[in-house]
């Protein structure tokens, strides 16, 4: 049976972005990550930054141990900048874990599993014209799967995206405990009015005494 690790990647900031001629405005940019081609995420939009964004955004990926070890193994991202009309490329980047995995010193984790501690690191980014100009500086972390049981089920997911999620269950849950004390509360109250003076049974009421 196949092992699965948890690989996370943070897109922290990216510095010196060129900034498309078509677009007139501040510019606006996200970036899109992926493993897998088929399953591919973006961050939220960045609208203050200009050509230095802050995104600070966490992603997590199911991989296999021997994705984690392989020396050719990578993560790909693209960053983006808001058109008008269409969206520009700004550039593209091509991750080798092995550039940081190395640098990463193994540590217990609260849960019991096994986590290595973030490495930081800054890649150029390419243009579409193939120069290099600017750099995405990125953190990753490899954690046990053990760690994150919601990805058994999917293959990659945005922190954002898990953390609303869970706030999503936690609403429901307060919906349904709510509902259930209103239910308990109103069957109660339905009691008392079909039987407003019940006398218990095994209890007879005392008779006043002759003289």
């Amino acid at each position: 049976m196949e092992t699965h690790t948890i690989l996370e990647i943070n897109l922290i900031t990216a510095q010196g972005l060129k900034t498309p001629s078509a677009n007139l405005r501040r510019m606006q940019t996200y970036a899109v990550i992926w493993v897998n081609p088929g399953k591919k995420l973006r961050t939220r939009l960045d609208s203050l930054g200009g050509e230095n964004p802050t995104w600070n955004d966490k992603f997590l990926f199911r991989v296999s141990n021997e994705f984690i070890s392989g020396d050719t193994s990578a993560v790909s991202v693209e960053i983006f900048a808001l058109g008008y009309i269409k969206d520009f490329l700004i550039g593209t980047v091509r991750f080798l874990l092995s550039t940081c995995l190395k640098r990463m010193i193994p540590i217990a984790s609260d849960g019991g599993g096994s986590v290595r501690s973030s490495a930081f690191t800054a890649v150029q980014i390419r243009r579409p014209s193939g120069r290099f100009q600017g750099v995405l500086n990125i953190a990753a972390a490899v954690y046990d799967s053990s760690e994150f049981p919601i990805l058994g089920k999917v293959s990659a997911v945005s922190f954002h995206e898990l953390m609303d999620k869970k706030e999503t269950e936690s609403r429901r849950q307060r919906r349904l405990s709510l509902g259930g004390s209103k239910w308990s509360q109103q069957s109660s109250e339905e009691s008392l009015a079909i039987y407003p003076t019940a006398v218990s049974p095994r209890r007879r009421p005392l008779q006043p005494l002759r003289r």
